[in-house]
């Protein structure tokens, strides 16, 4: 398992997942070396084991939250929407106040055309953390769909605000400036943009 651990560490993936089997195949029962081992296969791009090992870790440990968080996002990057909801829905139940599950669920709310679900979640997440800019982002994305390209600003401008490294913050808010008409505050934002992120 030590050794397993520390190929991890150093991003020996390959002997990491070599090792996490064998051990895995003397302690079948290991709920930790089951969630490691879907890191593993996660960051080597393998989602399909990755979820399998999350899989086995939860039904190990049903109490193993972060197997729950982590098998959420790999179906919201494979973006399966409809099947990350429950699972977001489930880790929200064990961790009430994760501001970070309540962003990824409204987006996952968006993406499926729920929209006033989506407006709840991010809501949600931004009363429990005012300074967490992806909600604002979100919120600002909603608006922007749906034509309302004067609150689509605000909310662009507080993301910002809270993390001005972020390219796609930037992009976005541009976007709305010349939607509006705002061509100088609109260049403004996609150098900035540009500056973060040349692509």
């Amino acid at each position: 398992y030590d050794l397993a651990y520390a190929y991890e560490k150093t991003e020996d993936f390959e002997n990491s997942i070599k090792y996490y089997l064998r051990y895995l195949e003397e302690e079948p029962f290991s709920d930790s070396a089951w969630y490691n081992l879907g890191i593993i296969y996660n960051k080597q791009e393998m989602y399909e084991k990755a979820m399998e090992a999350y899989d086995y870790a939860l039904a190990i440990n049903s109490q193993n939250t972060f197997a729950l968080f982590n098998k959420g996002n790999i179906l919201s990057n494979m973006e399966k929407y409809a099947e990350a909801i429950p699972v977001y829905h489930e880790y929200l139940e064990n961790e009430p106040d994760s501001f970070e599950a309540m962003t990824y669920l409204a987006e996952c709310y968006e993406k499926t055309n729920e929209i006033i679900l989506a407006k709840k979640y991010y809501q949600e997440a931004i009363e429990l953390a005012p300074d967490f800019s992806d909600p604002w982002f979100g919120l600002g994305v909603i608006a922007l769909n749906t034509g309302n390209t004067d609150d689509s600003l605000l909310f662009f401008s507080k993301a910002v605000r809270l993390d001005d490294e972020n390219p796609e913050f930037w992009y976005m808010l541009g976007k709305a400036h010349s939607l509006k008409g705002e061509k100088k505050a609109a260049m403004r934002c996609f150098r900035e943009a540009l500056k973060l992120d040349a692509y």
